[in-house]
């Protein structure tokens, strides 16, 4: 099963390299796509600002965490965690290691933007086994005009 897993990620990893350029309409970039895409998803869902992390984040409740997955996996293509972790690209890399890196149980869901940025949440479950905290941010060198457009989407 181990070397299945790698396979799978190894392949997964591959493919996100081919797809860093999502398809777009003409009028749109691809942060302002998967943000479209992302935001659609998750409109129930109500977010707070991060100045400091300049994420958003939302906490959700065990009952709610099956639910909350099968929605980030209709946005966000690829899933990482602990086992798997080493296979993300490399900006996402440094995007979590920057944010205390990764531990058993925690999962990282990204989406490609292009041009070497991703979209990416963290699921950080919390030591009480019933609250998990979702942090939207950016991985990758974002421009200030994708921070703005980022920013605004979430900081209401």
């Amino acid at each position: 099963m181990g070397s299945a897993m790698s396979l799978f990620s190894y392949f997964g990893n591959k493919v996100l390299n081919m797809r860093d350029n999502p398809t777009t309409t003409p009028s749109e970039n691809p942060l302002s796509h998967t943000l479209n895409a992302f935001m659609s998803n998750c409109t129930v869902w109500r977010w707070e600002w991060e100045s400091y992390r300049k994420t958003a984040l939302r906490t959700i409740q065990r009952e709610d965490a099956d639910e909350a997955d099968k929605t980030l996996r209709s946005t966000l293509s690829y899933v990482y965690d602990s086992n798997s972790f080493d296979t993300a690209p490399i900006n996402v890399i440094i995007y979590v290691e920057q944010c205390g890196g990764i531990r058993p149980n925690q999962r990282i869901y990204v989406a490609p933007c292009g041009d070497g940025l991703s979209l990416v949440v963290l699921w950080w479950p919390w030591g009480d086994g019933c609250t998990t905290s979702l942090r939207v941010g950016l991985a990758g060198n974002a421009s200030e005009e994708s921070m703005m457009e980022f920013s605004t989407r979430f900081d209401s």
